[in-house]
């Protein structure tokens, strides 16, 4: 009985110190989630007639310069809605939500039916984060693309 009992205070006190330690609020394991996905396209139009184009192919994706593999920026963390992604192409069906841990500044090429290849840029980020531990990025960007038509 006596050493079942100090048995438990030891790791009470163990549990204790490392909390203090390491700042840590809670006893669980340290961990950064993202609670929704970083892009959100809203809509896409044409430049001259507004005219909304419900579905564009993502060819390429760079990030702050990098190139991000497109099977990478499928994922939004459990978030992503309205892409698939096909061979060398991301299919978005506008409103669409994808990318989960690469904010920065993002350069996209996009296609759509009686659209050239265009290249679209926008700065994407979170609007809240927690720091802490556990800690979690929400509140992802809203963009809407501009494509110019082919011109006769």
């Amino acid at each position: 009985m006596i050493a079942k009992r100090f048995v438990q205070a030891c790791v009470a006190i163990g549990l204790l110190a490392l909390a203090l330690a390491g700042g840590c609020t809670s006893y669980g394991p340290c961990s950064h989630t993202y609670r929704d996905a970083l892009v959100h396209v809203t809509a896409v139009v044409d430049s001259a007639t507004s005219a909304g184009v419900d579905s564009v192919f993502i060819t390429s994706v760079s990030v702050n310069g990098d190139s991000l593999p497109l099977f990478f920026v499928a994922s939004g963390g459990n978030h992503e809605s309205g892409v698939a992604l096909s061979a060398d192409t991301l299919r978005c069906r506008v409103p669409c939500a994808f990318g989960s841990s690469s904010p920065g500044r993002w350069q996209v090429s996009l296609l759509a039916r009686g659209y050239p290849l265009q290249s679209v840029a926008f700065e994407a980020r979170y609007g809240k984060s927690h720091g802490g531990c556990p800690s979690y990025s929400d509140n992802g960007t809203s963009v809407v693309f501009h494509l110019s038509r082919i011109r006769p």
